[in-house]
């Protein structure tokens, strides 16, 4: 899409479980100019956090559930009340959103396919460490990101936790990391304005 488009790079920013666009900057960095990553794990420290944290195994048994079978059926009863709750954190209580920023949501998630192509991603990753099957457990290729990143991390996150971020530079030379204490994994939603500067800001940044 970059090359159909004209450009050579571009800056790419993931969130949440676009946590894969670690695995497209380390497969593909001729095409990632910056990378901007919000709340979302780097693979290699995920699963190295899932073998040694008990906290963190706690926290990500929800990918069990993606994985499941009955996901779909979960996540869209009661006109998709726990897809709203899981990936966007009660926005109406909160005050992030109105009713018609929930509408667009909900017609999105209700496109045929959309939802098991969300769980898909889930199902194809290798989460034995959280199911107890260790003996399955097999090494990770250790991801090298050699572009200048941007990680931009609320703390209060339940279900990635900040020890994700802890050595997190063996892996991400070229690093700069922004914490919010008071913020949770919906910090886009919390502060957009704050996430937006700093992502502008490090966009226009020569480094």
């Amino acid at each position: 899409m970059v090359e159909h488009l004209g450009y050579e790079k571009f800056t790419l920013v993931g969130h949440d479980a676009a946590g894969m666009a670690f695995i497209f900057a380390s497969f593909y960095p001729k095409y990632v100019d910056k990378l901007v990553i919000i709340n979302a794990p780097h693979p290699t420290m995920m699963y190295r956090q899932w073998l040694e944290n008990p906290e963190q195994k706690e926290g990500s048994q929800y990918v069990l559930l993606f994985q499941s079978p009955d996901a779909e059926r979960i996540f869209s009863e009661n006109n998709f009340a726990e897809m709203e709750k899981r990936f966007l954190g009660n926005p109406l209580e909160q005050g992030h959103m109105n009713e018609d920023d929930l509408k667009v949501y909900r017609e999105a998630w209700a496109q045929p396919g959309a939802l098991t192509g969300a769980f898909n991603y889930y199902r194809a990753l290798s989460a034995a460490p959280l199911s107890g099957k260790e003996e399955q457990v097999r090494p990770t290729r250790a991801l090298m990101i050699n572009v200048p990143t941007l990680i931009i991390w609320g703390e209060k996150d339940e279900s990635l936790l900040p020890t994700l971020l802890d050595g997190l530079e063996e892996y991400v030379p070229d690093l700069r990391i922004t914490r919010f204490p008071d913020a949770s994994g919906q910090i886009v939603h919390e502060k957009p304005e704050v996430v937006n500067k700093l992502i502008r800001e490090f966009i226009e940044s020569r480094k």
